[in-house]
């Protein structure tokens, strides 16, 4: 990082690379972890031309390689099985922000696109796999922030602002008759204050109304909330929020798995609907400090409805024998749990949080993801039960060491049939996961140079709890993937960076 004697211009350029082999957890000559290549390269900057006015720019450039399967030695397609991704992406934004003298008003713009292109490959004995992908994505918005203090009326920040967002994917794999061809257009505008009455109420209140080019009529998104402070150490909030999913082609339909003996695909359903989502929550949020410590609980209730909500079920093969799914409006449906936090930190020695949730995720009717199964209510691949867990010895020193664990609790995993073993399509219930990992870091600051350099050396998924019943052979189902996403990893890191320690 370089920045001017008056700090009036600054650059920051940086870089990672990432390699790493494939990984084949049963022996059966298809990996389980793809074979990865990847680097990035990126600059951000800023100009102060005044007291008022900041400028800022950003540019990232990134490159990545993956391949899963098995003959990884050879082209994609002369393999029995073959998944393959060859993805460049360019990243730019640009930034504008004026403050005035007095503070009271400021006014942001920004503007930033991405250019996404993939070639990719995914086939079973050397099927005619190929395809690309083309992605093209503009955002810009402007907002525009008021600040008012009245003697009796406490403070109040208002914010209202215009956002518009271009999307176009062109997604093509014609050996399986698949495409999505989609352009999409969205334009929000907002208003939002957040209004400090007293010292012990505060409200926050908005709107935002959202035109889709994929729909005939506006949608309003409110929001709301109101926080209450009886006491210096207690905040108790409540609020609401409603949002929406548009019909169109997510990121989740562009990919192709395997299932059945073959690929599966997804569909969009001509008649599909949008998506929404009424959302409420109450926290209550405790915090003391005693002499060196400070400790802190956080409750947190929510619930929240989905109507039309989005569903995939199979539809039956295609005239190659493929798999179709079809993304199509089921009922309504309910999420609602409650989360327990806590934290402690002892002076510069000793730092300690953990939370966890316990919840309960049900469509009102029942959904059949596969039509050999009958259909079930509770949501697949969500847990009742998750939290985590982390301490850390001397944060912020020279040396610092930390234990994080992340709990996962059963859940329902669909697995299509096709694999050994697997003739038909079932349900497990998998078991409970303790991902944790051990690190321990040392950080040095070169006065000379001004830079910062930290070595760390660490262990992830260090019981390594990690999936056991993976399929096996060329006709699996790809996505009968669960739990902690490594076994057992020893690691060494070095980073490098500029800038006062």
């Amino acid at each position: 990082m370089a920045v001017n004697d008056s700090a009036t211009a600054g650059l920051t350029i940086f870089t990672s690379m990432r390699k790493r082999s494939a990984f084949d957890a049963n022996a059966d000559g298809y990996s389980e972890m793809p074979m990865l290549n990847g680097y990035s390269v990126g600059l951000n900057a800023f100009v102060k031309p005044s007291q008022q006015i900041v400028l800022e720019a950003s540019f990232w450039q990134i490159n990545e390689e993956r391949r899963g399967g098995n003959a990884l030695d050879r082209r994609p397609d002369q393999a029995d099985q073959s998944e393959y991704r060859l993805q460049n992406s360019s990243i730019a934004q640009l930034n504008f922000t004026w403050n005035a003298r007095n503070k009271k008003t400021s006014l942001q713009a920004f503007s930033g696109g991405q250019l996404t292109g993939r070639t990719h490959y995914t086939g079973i004995d050397q099927a005619n796999g190929w395809g690309t992908t083309r992605n093209t994505t503009m955002q810009s918005g402007v907002q525009l922030t008021r600040r008012f203090e009245w003697l009796r009326m406490g403070k109040m920040e208002l914010n209202s602002g215009v956002e518009h967002l271009y999307d176009v994917i062109d997604d093509r794999i014609p050996g399986y008759n698949f495409l999505i061809d989609q352009t999409v257009s969205q334009l929000g505008v907002y208003l939002q204050s957040d209004w400090e009455l007293t010292k012990k109420w505060t409200v926050l209140a908005g709107v935002r109304a959202n035109e889709h080019s994929l729909l005939d009529h506006w949608v309003f998104t409110p929001r709301f909330s109101l926080l209450y402070k009886p006491v210096k150490a207690l905040q108790l909030r409540a609020g609401y929020g409603r949002g929406f999913k548009a019909p169109q082609a997510f990121e989740t339909d562009m990919h192709i798995a395997f299932a059945s003996g073959g690929v599966a695909t997804i569909q969009r359903s001509p008649d599909l609907q949008s998506e929404l989502s009424d959302s409420w929550s109450f926290s209550a949020d405790y915090n003391h400090r005693f002499g060196r410590q400070l400790a802190g609980i956080t409750l947190s209730l929510f619930t929240t409805t989905l109507q039309h909500v989005f569903v995939l079920t199979e539809i039956g093969q295609d005239t190659l024998g493929n798999t179709q799914l079809l993304r199509d409006n089921g009922g309504n449906a309910q999420v609602y749990g409650v989360t327990l936090e806590g934290r402690w930190k002892w002076s510069k020695w000793l730092q300690a949080d953990a939370g966890y949730t316990f919840q309960r995720s049900y469509y009102s009717e029942a959904v059949a993801w596969s039509d050999a199964l009958p259909a079930e209510k509770r949501f697949l691949r969500t847990p009742d039960a998750y939290g985590f867990a982390n301490l850390t010895l001397l944060p912020d020193q020279r040396w610092s060491g930390t234990i994080a664990g992340i709990y996962t609790g059963p859940m329902l995993v669909p697995h299509f049939g096709g694999a050994p073993g697997v003739p038909d399509d079932i349900v497990i219930r998998s078991p409970q996961f303790f991902d944790c990992t051990l690190r321990l870091a040392y950080n040095c600051h070169l006065h000379r140079v001004e830079q910062n350099i930290e070595i760390a050396i660490g262990v992830q998924n260090v019981l390594n709890q990690y999936q056991q019943d993976f399929d096996t052979g060329k006709n699996r189902d790809s996505n009968y993937i669960y739990g902690p996403p490594k076994p057992r990893t020893v690691f060494l890191s070095l980073k490098w960076s500029g800038g006062d320690h």
